[in-house]
């Protein structure tokens, strides 16, 4: 069957994800940051090239709790929700964030 000339192409999945307002980041197994979407960058205060491979503990204040909830979440293999999470960027010590954490952990990523 002939392609109609105006039916439109399915968007990368990455695209759609730059186009959220909503932050999303990638971890591998050791928490290490592999991906980031454009919302996450902001609200991290980094670059999406300065964050990947890095800890994703080292880009917030309290590293522990969040390390705590990736391993909490990777562990169970199970997905978990926090509502008002306090996040803070460790590279801007004045900006401070009552924000909702949703992970996920991906099948085969353990």
């Amino acid at each position: 069957m002939a392609r109609d000339s105006t039916e439109l192409a399915a968007p990368e999945p990455s695209a759609i994800l730059d186009q959220l307002a909503t932050a999303i980041v990638v971890v591998d197994a050791r928490s290490n940051l592999i991906w980031l979407n454009p919302a996450a960058a902001d609200l991290l205060a980094t670059s999406p090239a300065t964050a990947r491979g890095r800890a994703f503990g080292s880009l917030v204040v309290d590293g522990a709790a969040m390390e705590a909830l990736l391993a909490r979440s990777r562990e169970s293999q199970e997905p978990l929700a926090l509502r008002g999470f306090s996040f803070a960027p460790a590279s801007r010590g004045d900006a401070r964030y009552q924000v909702d954490v949703s992970l996920t952990p991906l099948a085969g990523s353990e």
